[in-house]
């Protein structure tokens, strides 16, 4: 969903290694309707994404997360694939009714997409 980003919050990063793969984690706030939301960001795209959506809409998931008993206001980017995926489930509603004809296992295997996407 779109919301209107108040405010925008870099703080600390944490590099590490796993499985020979080096990575490096952001903590992000933003705030939204006056309350702050967090998230571990590893990629620096969506870091300067949301950097420059402050003052603008973002597209972002909203959820809360506990943590030691206590519960904690979170967000998700959302990821290109994942709204291209629900415009086709919307497109799929409009045409098709509320329960889409296609499934998985209707897909021929040959044209499932093998091992990681590119993206």
């Amino acid at each position: 969903m779109k919301y209107l980003i108040e405010k925008v919050s870099i703080g600390s990063s944490k590099e590490g290694e796993t499985n020979g793969r080096k990575w490096r984690v952001t903590n992000v706030g933003i705030k939204i309707a006056g309350e702050w939301h967090n998230a571990g960001i590893f990629n620096e795209m969506d870091i300067d994404m949301i950097k420059a959506h402050e003052d603008k809409e973002l597209t972002v998931e909203l959820f809360q997360e506990e943590y030691n008993g206590k519960m904690y206001n979170k967000f998700k980017t959302i990821s290109i694939l994942e709204l291209l995926e629900k415009r086709i489930e919307d497109l799929e509603k409009t045409v098709f009714g509320p329960v889409s004809s296609i499934k998985e296992d209707d897909i021929p295997p040959e044209t499932q997409p093998k091992g990681d996407l590119p993206f």
